[in-house]
């Protein structure tokens, strides 16, 4: 047992901090819409596509020698959707930018870094989080409104509840 002359770090004041030089992000940052979807290129707001089908599976049987008879071709379906603009912003002062950080070695890489997963996970969130129809945004009498983009709900044209889908 120490006795009463015994200096121990209760008393002591120069003990540096005990910091790990990790930083551990619990958040999970799966998008597995996102990340396997695919991507295009729209060159303005509004971006159109065509759709197709091919038609349901029949068990035709011909008489030999019979003459062929044309079948029916089925127009292509136009759909569009328009670009939704998403931001994470951050200002990270200029003393800040050459501090000694634990964790991490520049504030703004950090930041930038941990802001890209946020985005993706909120444009995740909109295309399969949310029921929508694409919104022009188009603003009268003095407003603006941000355009928003159609959500895979709201382009789902069936299901066991049709009540529940958005048509477009």
């Amino acid at each position: 047992m120490a006795g009463n002359t015994t200096f121990d770090t209760y008393a002591s004041v120069g003990i540096r901090e005990d910091l790990s030089d990790v930083i551990y992000n619990i958040a999970p940052t799966d998008t597995p819409f996102v990340s396997n979807v695919g991507s295009g290129t729209a060159k303005g707001t509004y971006h159109e596509w065509q759709k197709d089908t091919l038609a349901t599976a029949v068990d035709l049987p011909q008489i030999e020698g019979d003459d062929a008879t044309a079948g029916a071709i089925v127009a292509t379906t136009r759909l569009h959707n328009y670009t939704q603009i998403n931001e994470k912003t951050f200002i990270i002062s200029g003393t800040d930018l050459v501090a000694d950080n634990a964790g991490r070695g520049v504030e703004m890489a950090y930041q930038e870094a941990k802001k890209g997963l946020e985005l993706k996970k909120d444009i995740e969130y909109t295309c399969v989080g949310v029921n929508r129809i694409a919104e022009a945004g188009e603003g009268w009498a003095g407003t603006e409104a941000a355009r928003k983009a159609g959500t895979v709900q709201g382009y789902i044209s069936t299901c066991t509840d049709k009540a529940a889908v958005v048509q477009m």
